[in-house]
């Protein structure tokens, strides 16, 4: 019997890893950093992709960032980052892990977006479809159906939340069993 990790277990496993990486490449020193609610208050700088706005569906969300992951688009794939949110959750992990987290909201979208990059790599290419969303109050859930390197029909899930008036993504793309 193949055992499968409940949702929460991976995305936290995904926000470990990255924390794991930050510190490996110097992005969380210790002795120097605020607590996990201040950096989730701070403006993040990051600029939002100006083709979307904040009447943009989660759809229209994950169709760009889908473009993104295809164009290999840094930058729209920073802007589409919940910083905010994955800055705290960065820091808390840290925290627990008892170093003090310094991780800033552009350092944490640049994890997120190469933690996409690297889940997306084991994709065709121009063979992934946006299929729906559902909307819980200020989070999102999007599907989309893929084809892997192996021919495999998959499904991704990706998260969001509202951050800043705008539906942002939350780090770590899903990979559902069909």
């Amino acid at each position: 019997m193949i055992r499968r990790a409940h949702p929460q277990s991976i995305r936290r496993r995904a926000l470990g890893f990255a924390a794991a990486a930050a510190l490996a490449a110097g992005f969380a020193p210790a002795g120097c950093g605020g607590d996990a609610e201040d950096a989730a208050s701070e403006d993040t700088g990051i600029p939002y992709p100006a083709s979307l706005g904040p009447d943009s569906s989660p759809s229209d969300v994950a169709k760009l960032l889908i473009e993104a992951l295809e164009a290999d688009d840094e930058g729209t794939l920073v802007g589409l980052v919940a910083a905010k949110a994955e800055t705290a959750n960065l820091n808390a992990i840290f925290e627990r892990r008892g170093r003090e987290g310094n991780v800033t909201p552009p350092k944490a979208a640049a994890l997120a977006a190469a933690g996409w990059s690297a889940t997306y790599s084991f994709l065709k290419p121009g063979q992934t479809r946006v299929r729906r969303h559902e909307i819980h109050g200020d989070k999102a859930d999007v599907f989309a159906t893929a084809v892997n390197r192996g021919g495999e029909t998959r499904t991704l899930k990706i998260e969001m939340i509202r951050e800043d008036g705008a539906w942002k993504v939350l780090a770590g793309l899903e990979n559902l069993p069909d």
